[in-house]
């Protein structure tokens, strides 16, 4: 093709061609990892959102069931957690996520909470929190005191979805 009349064009043309699919495949692959790096940040916002409730509840719980008797509010407080406990093996309080009240909405939703009496003295506490369409579920498992009405964190299990 050297030397002939217009092959300069077609050179010129091929090498432009080139030139956009390279720019065409750099933008496609640029906005895949975009968009995989804002799904895996939404993931993991949605597991923190999870083991932080599960870890208020929790503490929560293990607060309310230190001790019989509080001052105030903290009384009232602490009989309404002690609601939360289901009273016999097998038994599960639901809570939606309607009744949950996060102060910061930037973190995500809770969908809903369940605590399940198991036996062997066990609660599991499940939440599953929501982040821009990930979502994510923690377990929290509590063991209660032999020798009285303490419960006390075993374990966490960590997110999935």
């Amino acid at each position: 093709m050297n030397n002939k009349k217009g092959s300069t064009i077609v050179w010129a043309i091929t090498l432009i061609m080139v030139l956009v699919v390279i720019v065409g495949a750099s933008l496609s692959f640029a906005y895949i990892s975009y968009n995989k790096a804002i799904q895996y940040k939404s993931k993991t916002q949605a597991e923190l959102t999870a083991q932080s409730v599960a870890q208020a509840l929790v503490n929560q719980i293990s607060q309310s069931t230190s001790s019989e008797t509080f001052e105030g509010q903290d009384q009232t407080i602490a009989e309404n957690t002690r609601k939360l406990i289901p009273a016999n093996d097998g038994d599960v309080k639901r809570i939606e996520g309607s009744d949950i009240k996060i102060s910061n909405k930037k973190i995500g939703t809770v969908n809903y909470v369940t605590i399940t009496r198991n036996q062997n003295n066990q609660l599991t506490i499940v939440v599953k929190a929501t982040y821009s369409k990930q979502t994510s579920t923690v377990k929290a498992i509590m063991k209660k005191e032999t020798d009285g009405n303490q419960w006390n964190i075993y374990r966490y299990e960590g997110a999935s979805s």
